[in-house]
C-alpha cells in the first residue's frame, strides 16, 4: 500500500498533535503530512514525531496534491474547502459537523458499521460523528447485538472544552475570580461555568439542544437500530477536559450480569474497569513489561490547564488589584491567628490519628494511604482516561427490579478518542479495508 498524502485542516494545536502522532505510527510522516488552518492558527508550530511542524494557509493551492484531508475545527472553513479538495480528487473527511445529515455523506464509527463506506469515488465526503455520538455508538453496539435496544438515557457531563477555547479561558478565569472572592465579569461570558452546573439551553420550543437533538437521530442510524430511543440531557461541568456520561439502557430482553460484563468487553474500542484488558493497560502506562503482540493504549500525561492558568491569572490579577490584596492578606492574617490556637488543640488528636493510619486501623483506605501509591480507580473520570484511545466503562449494574435495565458510568477523551481516534480509523478503513 502507498502511503497516502494527508492534510489535517482546521484542528486546534492538541487535536493536530494527537492526529499527527497516530498518523505518524502508521508511516504518514514528512512530506506524506501536511497541516493547515486558518487565521488564528497558520504560522504556529505543532511537534510531530520529536520535530516541530509549522502549520501552513489552508487554502486550494495547499490542498492541490493531497489524497486524503481532514477537516476539524471551523465548520466554516470546512464548507469552503470541502468542494475545493473534491474538485481535485481528495477524499475528506469532516469531524466539523459541517455534512452531518446530507444523505450522501456517510456518518462512520468504523467498529460500529464501518462495512458502510463501501467503494469510494474519487472526491467522496466521509462525516465523522460528534465525538459524543462516537463514544455512545461504540458502547451500545455490543448490547444492541446482546438483545436488542429500546431506550437510553443519557446525561451527559461536558466539559468547558466543547464550548472551545473560550470557554477554557472562561474557566479558568471564573474559577480564580472566585477563589480570589471577586465578583465575576460577565460581560465577556454571561454563563458562571466555574464550580457550577449548566444545563445545555434548548433551541427551539421543544426544550431540546441541538446536541441533544443529534445524539437522538445519529446514534440510532450508526446502531443499524431506528425504533431505539436515545434522550439525553447535556450538562456543562467545571471540568477543562473529558467527558463522562451516566447511561441507563433499556433492552429489549432480561440479561444477566455476566452477560453485560462480557458483552462489553467484546466491544471495540471499549475497556471495562477491572477487566483483564484495563489492569493490562494500567500496567502498560505504569512502564510494566506487556507480552508480544499485546495491543494496549498510547496514552499522555493527563492535560490539567488549571495549576498553569491559575499562576498566570494570579499574577495578572495581583498586578491589577494590589489594594484589594493587602486588605485580603490582613483579613488571611487574623484568620490564621485564631487557626493556630485550633491547631494546638488538636495536635494531639492529629497525632493519634497518624499513628492508627501508620498501623493499619481506622479507615479502610488506611493501607493505600500509607503505601503512596493509589488504588486501582473503579470508575475513572476523565482525568483518568486523559489520553486514552479507549472508552472506559464502569459501574456497570443490572437492574434487580427491572432486569431488561441496564446502567453504567462511561469516560473519555472526547478530543483524542472521539475525534482523533476516529477520523484516522476512518482513514484506515476508506485506503487500507483489509487493515
Amino acid at each position: 500500500m502507498i502511503t497516502p498524502r494527508v492534510a489535517i485542516v482546521g484542528a486546534s494545536t492538541e487535536l493536530s498533535s494527537d492526529i499527527a502522532e497516530m498518523l505518524a505510527d502508521r508511516g504518514v510522516v514528512g512530506d506524506r503530512l501536511r497541516l493547515l488552518g486558518g487565521e488564528e492558527t497558520a504560522g504556529e508550530t505543532v511537534e510531530v514525531g520529536g520535530r516541530r511542524v509549522r502549520v501552513g494557509a489552508a487554502t486550494r493551492e495547499a490542498l492541490a496534491d493531497v489524497d486524503v484531508a481532514l477537516f476539524c475545527g471551523d465548520p466554516r472553513l470546512a464548507a469552503r474547502l470541502i468542494p475545493q479538495a473534491r474538485d481535485g480528487g481528495a477524499l475528506s473527511i469532516d469531524a466539523t459537523g459541517c455534512t452531518r445529515g446530507l444523505a450522501a455523506v456517510p456518518a462512520i464509527v468504523p467498529e460500529v458499521n464501518g462495512e458502510e463506506i463501501g467503494e469510494l469515488a474519487p472526491g467522496a465526503v466521509v462525516a465523522s460523528p460528534d465525538p459524543l455520538a462516537v463514544a455512545l455508538a461504540l458502547v451500545l453496539a455490543p448490547l444492541v447485538r446482546l438483545g436488542g435496544l429500546r431506550r437510553v438515557v443519557a446525561t451527559v457531563l461536558a466539559p468547558a472544552s466543547r464550548l472551545g477555547a473560550i470557554g477554557v479561558e472562561a474557566l479558568s478565569r471564573q474559577s480564580v475570580a472566585l477563589m480570589q472572592g471577586r465578583s465575576l465579569d460577565r460581560a465577556g461570558f454571561p454563563e458562571q461555568l466555574a464550580f457550577n452546573l449548566r444545563v445545555q439551553p434548548g433551541q427551539d420550543a421543544t426544550g431540546w439542544a441541538d446536541a441533544e437533538e443529534g445524539l437522538a437521530s445519529v446514534v440510532p442510524a450508526l446502531l443499524s437500530a431506528p425504533d431505539a430511543v436515545v434522550a439525553a440531557t447535556l450538562v456543562r461541568v467545571p471540568v477543562f477536559f473529558g467527558t463522562a456520561m451516566s447511561l441507563d439502557v433499556e433492552l429489549e430482553g432480561e440479561v444477566g450480569i455476566e452477560q453485560v460484563v462480557a458483552a462489553l468487553r467484546a466491544g471495540p474500542g471499549l475497556l471495562v474497569s477491572g477487566s483483564p484488558e484495563e489492569e493490562l493497560a494500567r500496567a502498560i502506562v505504569g512502564g510494566a513489561d506487556a507480552e508480544p503482540g499485546d495491543e494496549v493504549p498510547r496514552r499522555r500525561a493527563a492535560r490539567d490547564p488549571s495549576e498553569v492558568d491559575f499562576e498566570l491569572e494570579a499574577e495578572d490579577d495581583e498586578l491589577r488589584d494590589d489594594e484589594d490584596d493587602e486588605d485580603d492578606e490582613r483579613e488571611l492574617d487574623e484568620e490564621f491567628e485564631d487557626e493556630d490556637e485550633d491547631e494546638e488543640n488538636d495536635d494531639e488528636d492529629d497525632l493519634d490519628g497518624d499513628a492508627d493510619l501508620a498501623s493499619g486501623d481506622g479507615d479502610d483506605d488506611g493501607e493505600a494511604a500509607t503505601s503512596g501509591e493509589a488504588p486501582p480507580d473503579p470508575a475513572p473520570g476523565p482525568v483518568e482516561v486523559a489520553g486514552s484511545d479507549f472508552v472506559h466503562v464502569s459501574r456497570v449494574r443490572v437492574d434487580p427490579r427491572r432486569p431488561t435495565a441496564v446502567a453504567m458510568w462511561v469516560a473519555f477523551d472526547e478530543v483524542r478518542r472521539g475525534v482523533a481516534r476516529n477520523l484516522v480509523a476512518i482513514l484506515e478503513t476508506v485506503v487500507d479495508p483489509e487493515a
